[in-house]
């Protein structure tokens, strides 16, 4: 099943499905590992990740 959030806020958890909400806690954990090994980021210069 593929995931697609573009274009979406984060208002409330109740706008998103348990699979979704699952994906962007796993999403974030990849994000901040990656960051603590220093691999590059670059994919995301110009926008905001909270």
């Amino acid at each position: 099943m593929a995931i697609n959030l573009h274009g979406r806020n984060f208002l409330a958890m109740e706008d998103f499905t348990p699979d979704e909400l699952r994906y962007l806690l796993d999403l974030s954990h990849q994000l901040k590992a990656e960051k603590k090994l220093g691999k590059d980021q670059r994919r995301f210069v110009g926008k905001n990740l909270l």
